[in-house]
């Protein structure tokens, strides 16, 4: 009970530091962030990604999506009581769906080898801990995955420490629109 309720008052406290961000913030540092990404990763090196559909003040990932499409298989979450992965070939194929965030029109469940999977969180530390939403669907996703996992956060969302549990996920890296965390595993 201990860690659960430290993890609602970090998710609580970054949450409240995240939404105060105005949009031209969140696009502004959006875009150094999904910067800091491309020059981090040889996307040569990946063909098949998974990437989150941002809403609120999550980082902007809509113009990441556009780009990886040119040139990439991408893969969008959505939600059947677990979390399930689709392919899209335009953003136009999206709509709202769980929670109203944007996924998949027709989903059909991705099955093959994912490269890397774009993580989303509300908290993160530098040892990789990731804090979410509290529902669960990304550990659970993740749990057999052996790919590259990467979490793009702002920098107001690196805390000290991020209580962990069994079945917490950590991340590969952690880029922010200053550093590019490389977390060890």
């Amino acid at each position: 009970m201990v860690i659960f309720s430290m993890k609602s008052e970090i998710r609580s406290r970054v949450l409240d530091e995240r939404d105060i961000l105005s949009e031209d913030e969140i696009k502004g540092m959006s875009e150094l962030i999904i910067s800091n990404f491309k020059e981090e990763f040889s996307l040569e090196d990946y063909q098949t990604i998974c990437v989150y559909v941002s809403k609120g003040s999550e980082l902007f990932t809509h113009n990441l999506i556009n780009y990886l499409l040119k040139s990439k298989i991408v893969l969008v979450p959505y939600v059947e009581n677990i979390l399930k992965v689709s392919r899209i070939n335009d953003f136009s194929e999206l709509e709202k769906g769980k929670y109203d965030i944007l996924e998949p029109k027709d989903k059909v469940e991705y099955q093959n080898q994912i490269d890397l999977v774009i993580v989303p969180g509300v908290a993160f530390d530098e040892q990789g801990n990731r804090l979410g939403y509290g529902k669960g669907f990304y550990d659970n996703f993740l749990k057999d995955y052996k790919g590259t996992k990467v979490a793009l956060a702002y920098e107001r969302q690196i805390v000290k420490t991020i209580p962990i549990e069994e079945h917490d996920i950590k991340m590969n890296y952690i880029i922010t629109e200053r550093r590019v965390i490389k977390c060890n595993q």
